[in-house]
């Protein structure tokens, strides 16, 4: 897997980390893509902020202040597994972190660096579709158009 980012997350302790990340194989991005836009859905008016040229800072701080309502979401898409999941790619200090032995002992107490480490994974897989027109997407979310019975899983 080529190393297509880097950024330095601090810990609870203060402890700055460096993380390397790769992007998800094209099956697999379009399968978590889909799984992640269920959990986002009812925050699309706080995504309509992402904008082109927003920077990496700016985009991880707008997703970190819609997290704390996204627990219920991840906990229904599989909650640790899912998030293990999306940080596939992902090595902390060297460490994969979707290896249970580092997800675990890394992250434990330490939520903080967790949920930055995500965030800048699934801004870094999928800002165009978090870069989209944003406008659109929200009326036709929002249209009446919908069919009755909610909309249809691409599942």
């Amino acid at each position: 897997m080529p190393i297509v980012c880097e950024e330095t997350f601090e810990d609870s302790h203060g402890e700055a980390h460096d993380y390397e990340m790769g992007y998800f194989a094209t099956s697999v991005g379009i399968r978590l893509k889909l799984r992640v836009g269920k959990l986002i859905r009812s925050h699309t008016g706080s995504l309509a902020a992402f904008q082109d040229g927003m920077t990496e800072a700016a985009g991880v701080a707008l997703f970190l202040t819609i997290v704390p309502d996204l627990c219920d979401n991840i906990l229904e898409a599989g909650g640790p597994e899912f998030l293990r999941e999306l940080l596939a790619q992902t090595f902390r200090d060297g460490d994969n972190m979707s290896e249970k032995v580092h997800f675990e002992g890394k992250y434990a107490g330490n939520y903080g660096e967790l949920y930055s480490a995500v965030a800048w994974v699934i801004i870094e897989n999928f800002k165009s579709f978090f870069s989209a027109d944003w406008s659109a997407i929200i009326s036709a979310i929002q249209s009446d158009d919908s069919p009755a019975d909610g909309p249809r899983s691409l599942e």
